[in-house]
């Protein structure tokens, strides 16, 4: 660990860095957040998901798929209907298919 030196003889490049971070503020999660990252962490990493929505957009909510397709954009509006929550609480994530990405 470094020394507290008084700001004034801090080098500049030290100042100046203090002073950027000061800038942003970290806070908690909030709960809806919360689930929105699990929810899709969750979508990323489960074997099944990969394997019945490779190639397609899948929404997840409370771990389960409630909208899937091509068109991102119809599986988010599908998405919004079935919930009732807004594009913005929701995620959407792309299943990544290997053999598309082989041929790219």
């Amino acid at each position: 660990m470094q020394p507290e030196f008084p700001e004034e003889e801090l080098p500049y490049l030290e100042r100046r860095k203090r002073a950027y971070r000061a800038e942003f503020t970290v806070r908690p999660l909030r709960p809806e957040e919360l689930r929105q990252q699990e929810d899709l962490r969750w979508a990323s990493e489960d074997p099944q998901v990969s394997t019945l929505y490779r190639g397609e957009f899948v929404v997840p909510y409370q771990r389960r798929i409630v909208a899937h397709g091509t068109d991102g954009s119809a599986v988010l509006a599908e998405a919004v209907r079935i919930t009732g929550l807004s594009v913005e609480e929701l995620p959407l994530v792309g299943v990544v298919d290997p053999l598309l990405e082989m041929n790219g």
